[in-house]
């Protein structure tokens, strides 16, 4: 990129997370990730499985590569098919984001058996996250948030972001950025700079397992 984070810009505020799930086939008989892995472990070359083009998928690999398992990673350009193929059974696993799944899930086709994130999803209050289920290498958080000039002066970046805050969490606003499949997840400059370097400890992690980044 054309500039750098920490040399050229100032966190203001963290405002929403992007919630990303992993997702059965709802005829599957497979209700939790140790599940998939002991069931792929029985049958190697038996499952397909993909993840959203990007990070998810590259995370999906470096979970495969880790748990030592013999399935079919089958790329896709467009997520919304790949969605379409978990419910017809023709895939039986995907890491994707709940927007692209909320439909099927609500339409009986698909069931999620956890969310991509250290904690649990308020929209997904009874599933577990990756992190509660022991495979915290499923991690894959993308936070949205605001910055500002790097000369900008820490005092009015903390008064941006309570105001940011505010706004963020009025019921109405949470309610219209659920739809959309993103937790309101509100923090100051501080927060957010504590955000951005653990989501990219993860990344180094995932590319580490991959061979795709020294250690």
């Amino acid at each position: 990129m054309p500039y750098d984070l920490d040399r050229d810009l100032a966190p203001i505020a963290q405002v929403t997370d992007t919630i990303l799930s992993v997702t059965v086939p709802a005829s599957s008989e497979i209700k939790t990730i140790a599940d998939f892995v002991k069931a792929a472990k029985a049958a190697p070359e038996k499952y397909n499985v993909a993840g959203t083009a990007g990070l998810p998928q590259f995370t999906v690999d470096a979970f495969i590569k880790a748990q030592g398992l013999t399935v079919t990673k089958v790329p896709y350009r467009d997520v919304v098919q790949a969605a379409r193929n978990l419910a017809e059974d023709r895939i039986q696993f995907l890491l994707s984001s709940v927007a692209v799944m909320n439909a099927l899930v609500e339409g009986g086709k698909a069931r999620v058996i956890a969310i991509g994130a250290r904690q649990r999803s308020p929209l997904y209050k009874d599933i577990p996250s990756v992190v509660e289920a022991g495979y915290p290498g499923l991690v894959v958080e993308t936070t949205a948030g605001f910055y500002g000039p790097k000369a900008m002066p820490l005092e009015l970046r903390k008064r941006v972001g309570a105001d940011i805050a505010t706004a963020a969490n009025d019921p109405e606003i949470v309610t219209k950025i659920s739809r959309t499949g993103q937790d309101v997840r509100t923090g100051g400059p501080d927060q957010l700079a504590v955000t951005v370097k653990q989501q990219a400890a993860n990344t180094a992690a995932v590319a580490q397992i991959l061979g795709m980044a020294k250690k």
